[in-house]
């Protein structure tokens, strides 16, 4: 699932009337498109993955790991030796999270019911408690899986760089405080955020 917006898009023009200091960021980056991933465990690993790399080295591992099991599957992750996983660059501490991600998958326990109807705090508690699973991850998954709308990660970095360089330095609490401006489109904001930390 894809959505586009653009500075015609209703809530770009919400935001921009909220939030004026906002409209240089919409206007630098234009007609941006989200995607939604889906099924949900792929997303996982690529996630898991992603913990504290950056995009490119995520890319380069995540389709060694999808060559390597030639069908990226729980089950397929679960039978994968961990040292041929550990050859293809992957940390022992993140194999050992994408094999209970991958038991959680088997077991129904990333069944999309699970989320349905539930608060972030609520779907963060059931995340996190998969060990290796921080809230950084649980973040990303509710942004970028079950496209939640008003939700933003002071957590990860690309974001707090690109609210600095636009805005200004600013500690974290002041970034969170700001950011309720933008309720109740703040992941909006934040994928504006990212696509100009990347192109800027």
């Amino acid at each position: 699932m894809k959505i586009t917006y653009d500075l015609n898009h209703p809530n770009i023009v919400y935001l921009c009337e909220k939030d004026p200091k906002l409209i240089p960021l919409f206007e630098r980056v234009g007609a941006l498109t989200v995607e939604l991933f889906q099924p949900y465990f792929p997303f996982f690993i690529f996630t898991i993955i992603g913990q504290q790399l950056s995009t490119k080295v995520v890319d380069v591992l995540y389709q060694r790991l999808e060559k390597h099991l030639g069908a990226l599957t729980p089950v397929h992750l679960i039978k994968a030796d961990d040292d041929a996983l550990f050859k293809l660059g992957l940390s022992k501490r993140k194999i050992q999270t994408m094999k209970i991600v991958a038991a959680a998958a088997i077991n129904g326990d990333l069944d999309p019911h699970h989320f349905e109807g539930q608060t972030p705090e609520k779907i963060s508690q059931h995340l996190t408690a998969f060990k290796g699973i921080g809230p950084w991850t649980a973040d990303m998954f509710m942004m970028f899986s079950l496209g939640h709308m008003d939700h933003f990660s002071t957590l990860d970095l690309g974001l707090v760089k690109a609210y600095q360089k636009l805005f200004g330095d600013a500690s974290l609490e002041d970034i969170k405080k700001d950011a309720l401006n933008w309720r109740p489109f703040r992941s909006i904001v934040a994928h504006y955020l990212w696509a100009y930390w990347d192109h800027f």
